[in-house]
């Protein structure tokens, strides 16, 4: 902790006196690590960009080579090389490349280092630890994407810090956790929201005034809109090579528990047979995808087929080829009304999660969708959701426009905007 401190000290003394570079913008993703979420997707977006010089950092090896290839793919899907056949492919490859070489950058390297000093402007999913809590001073614009629409208490306004946290966590560790989160919010230039509704829970929750937020929508979710993305094909591909061609998807993706295991179809009565049955009368499967922070095992087995990061990596680019969600608390809901099908939701634990977490919403009120407590009722559900995918619509479009302001699939396009007019890129 110590060493970290000195180190971030003595970054911010030689961020202050090297000169930036506003062309120059530096993504990351969670932990330092992660290449995925909005950041991935407002990455790839900037480097197509000619008047921006876009870098991604990443510690993990495999995450710089799916880099340097999604950024080759999308350099070759948007440029044409003229000249004979052999000559162009030959070309083509070779631009490819030079454009794709050194995008991804481990952030602690000499390199990583430099870059980052030289940067005018940095994004972020989740927190400085994306930048390896690496600090600089306020001529760099530091952008906050964050990773989703919230439903549940984070940051300032988690559990963890009110009356009823301090005595869990006992005062001096509240105290310092709440401390670091003020800091880091005042540090935030701007941070993304996806409407009104949820610039003003955001401010909250980072503890920032509002003129700090930017009502663009979500990047990811550009590419639920306009379905853009060179990982597509190779999600079709995985779905294929499971035996799902033609078949109708359901995805079931929990949140994470502070407390406990997610506890999985949630049912006294709960009938495996039954359910492995259904699946098959329907020509459906289900995805089971627990939170990657999640440890517990999945029941998986017959039509129930583990859908975690290691199968999917990155489960924004899996939603359209999902016909139901089922989901508790988790955002992903949110982001999946933009497609207008059915959800199920199975907040089995509902009191005690407000209590220990907190939701920002009235939990009926946000989430249009039926909540069976049985499996029985459940089953019914299930096989409405398949068959009757119109229903509760009205309610779908209710919540879908108090939170997404935008639905053109042109977020990357408002952010890349507001940020070039902030650093006089035009």
């Amino acid at each position: 902790m110590i060493k970290r401190k000195i180190a971030a000290g003595i970054f911010r003394v030689c961020d202050a006196l090297v000169p930036g570079r506003r062309e120059l913008w530096v993504f990351a993703g969670q932990s330092g690590w992660r290449y995925a979420d909005n950041s991935r997707y407002l990455f790839l977006h900037a480097v197509q960009q000619p008047d921006i010089e876009a870098v991604y950092f990443s510690t993990c090896p495999h995450e710089r080579a799916r880099i340097e290839a999604e950024v080759a793919a999308v350099a070759g899907a948007g440029r044409k090389v003229a000249g004979g056949a052999a000559a162009g492919r030959e070309k083509a490859a070779s631009g490819r490349a030079n454009i794709a070489a050194g995008r991804a950058v481990h952030p602690l390297s000499l390199r990583g280092l430099w870059l980052l000093l030289r940067a005018r402007v940095v994004f972020v999913t989740h927190g400085f630890g994306d930048v390896k809590w690496l600090r600089f001073g306020r001529r760099k614009v530091l952008v906050q994407l964050w990773h989703g629409i919230n439903l549940k208490r984070v940051g300032l306004l988690d559990h963890k810090f009110d009356a009823r946290g301090a005595a869990s966590l006992r005062q001096a560790t509240s105290r310092r956790r709440a401390r670091r989160l003020q800091r880091e919010g005042a540090r935030y230039s701007l941070i993304c929201a996806s409407s009104q509704i949820d610039a003003y829970q955001s401010a909250a929750c980072f503890g920032v005034p509002f003129d700090r937020m930017m009502v663009t929508g979500l990047a990811r979710n550009d590419y639920l809109v306009e379905k853009r993305s060179p990982q597509a094909e190779p999600v079709r591909g995985v779905l294929d090579g499971l035996g799902l061609a033609g078949a109708k998807v359901i995805l079931y993706a929990p949140t994470f528990r502070d407390q406990g295991q997610t506890r999985y179809f949630p049912f006294d009565d709960f009938d495996q047979d039954d359910l492995q049955g259904l699946l098959v009368a329907e020509g459906a499967w289900l995805l089971l995808r627990g939170h990657s922070n999640d440890a517990g095992a999945l029941p998986v087995g017959g039509r129930v087929i583990a859908a975690g990061q290691d199968r999917f990596e990155d489960v924004q680019e899996l939603l359209p080829f999902v016909d139901v969600l089922i989901s508790d608390y988790s955002s992903l809901f949110m982001d999946y009304l933009l497609l207008d099908r059915p959800v199920i939701f199975l907040p089995y634990d509902l009191q005690e999660y407000s209590r220990e977490r907190g939701l920002l919403y009235d939990y009926d009120l946000v989430t249009p969708g039926a909540k069976p407590d049985t499996y029985a009722a459940f089953r019914e559900d299930l096989l409405a959701a398949l068959r009757e995918p119109g229903r509760d619509a009205k309610q779908r479009q209710q919540v879908r426009q108090m939170f997404h302001a935008f639905q053109d699939g042109k977020a990357c396009e408002r952010i890349t905007q507001q940020i070039k007019e902030l650093v006089c890129l035009i």
